[in-house]
């Protein structure tokens, strides 16, 4: 792995260990802050090999894949 790849590793690690302790996804090695997604602000944490950073979906289309993806995956669960 490069030194970029293991940098977002341990960003990522920071990420899920302080959502399951606090419930804020947050992160020691960035100074970004997750903010919470809502059908008004459609906010999401862009991330990527060189930066985390907050960006705003004004059309929604950056979460349609994962919608449809849960959704069916979870509707199948309960068929």
């Amino acid at each position: 792995f490069t030194l970029d790849e293991i940098n977002l590793s341990n960003k990522m690690i920071d990420l899920w260990t302080s959502f399951a302790k606090t419930g804020v996804p947050t992160s020691d090695s960035s100074s970004v802050r997750w903010e919470k997604y809502t059908n008004n602000d459609k906010s999401y944490i862009n991330i990527n090999i060189k930066e985390l950073k907050m960006e705003k979906n004004s059309s929604g289309k950056a979460c349609d894949l994962y919608d449809l993806t849960i959704n069916t995956t979870v509707g199948a669960l309960f068929l």
